[in-house]
């Protein structure tokens, strides 16, 4: 009888074939031994050869699923449901994991009971290929500098990189979509319910792994993230209100609560009302692009990015919280 491996490591992916080959690649140089890891591909319905490329030689077994466009929160499911490992690793397809860092997430998981490794994101060099990336990339100092482990609150439960016991992922339901819309925010639900259950949360500062996210490198291209997880983001609330005090993005752009709101809450909330107007932001964004062409002062771009993705994020809240207020008449 086949051997089962000590870690399954499940990847959804979806039209990404130049980046699945390098995440496997990746993977392939790993401190585990090959027989000791299995990757599960699930392909949700892509058109380029993800799957053929899944399907070449690589030290460990490769097993590859197809579904049919039912999202990445059915594909992770559905590469668990059909793993062998004892512990499950649950990884993006743009994220390249440093040689040790399922090593360190395996063990996080078998030595301490009812815990949940989170590893810890990097955006590599290579990928700050405009003026937006250089500036808008988290600091890789803090995560070199990390050689602690440390618990973290569900709201920084990330999917992209977290392991688990098999056991424990079935038993907590698996990963559940609690809003219904893309981004759906499945790991910060899943998170909170691991977390009700009396597990925690700990990200290894030695799981290490680079992000190679295409969205870090184009403005637009993040606005539009933030935009469609915070229109989602208005249900997930409405689920658990338990998690607001610790999602703080979302204080100053709920509609203002009269003689609830203080006064500086309430100017806070005025002035995110008027930076978010189209014509504010349309100026904004001009702005940005011409100081982008003459390399202006890092400050300066630094603040008109944050407002930018900021405004983006009001008009996605305020969406969703217009469109549960019309499903709930």
């Amino acid at each position: 009888m086949e051997k089962s491996p000590l870690v399954s490591v499940v990847i959804p992916t979806y039209n990404r074939e130049a980046v699945l080959r390098r995440t496997l690649g990746c993977l392939a140089g790993q401190s585990l031994a090959p027989n000791q890891i299995e990757v599960c591909v699930v392909d949700d319905g892509s058109s380029d050869n993800s799957l053929q490329v899944a399907q070449e030689p690589f030290p460990f077994t490769v097993r590859c699923l197809r579904l049919s466009r039912q999202g990445a929160t059915a594909a992770r499911n559905a590469g668990a449901g059909d793993s062998r490992g004892e512990v499950l690793v649950f990884l993006d397809d743009d994220i390249c994991p440093a040689p040790q860092t399922l090593e360190v997430l395996v063990r996080g998981c078998r030595e301490a009971d009812r815990t949940i490794m989170l590893g810890m994101l990097i955006t590599p060099e290579a990928n700050k290929t405009t003026v937006f990336a250089r500036l808008n990339a988290p600091s890789p100092y803090a995560a070199q500098a990390a050689t602690q482990d440390r618990d973290v609150p569900a709201t920084d439960c990330l999917t992209g990189l977290l392991a688990i016991r098999r056991t424990a992922f079935f038993e907590l339901g698996m990963f559940q979509d609690p809003t219904g819309g893309w981004p759906n925010w499945d790991d910060v639900d899943f998170g909170y319910r691991a977390q009700q259950a009396g597990y925690r949360l700990r990200r290894s500062a030695w799981a290490r792994a680079e992000h190679w996210d295409y969205a870090t490198t184009n403005l637009s291209a993040m606005c539009r993230r933030w935009q469609n997880a915070s229109h989602s983001a208005a249900r997930l609330l409405r689920k658990y209100p338990a998690l607001e005090p610790d999602l703080t993005m979302f204080t100053d752009k709920r509609p203002i609560a009269w003689g609830v709101d203080s006064p500086q809450l309430v100017a806070r909330k005025l002035i995110r009302r008027g930076a978010s107007s189209l014509v504010i932001v349309a100026a904004l964004e001009w702005l940005t692009r011409g100081l982008e062409q003459r390399w202006a002062a890092e400050p300066v771009l630094r603040r008109l990015y944050r407002w930018i993705i900021g405004a983006y994020i009001f008009r996605g809240f305020q969406s969703g919280i217009k469109e549960l207020k019309c499903s709930t008449r």
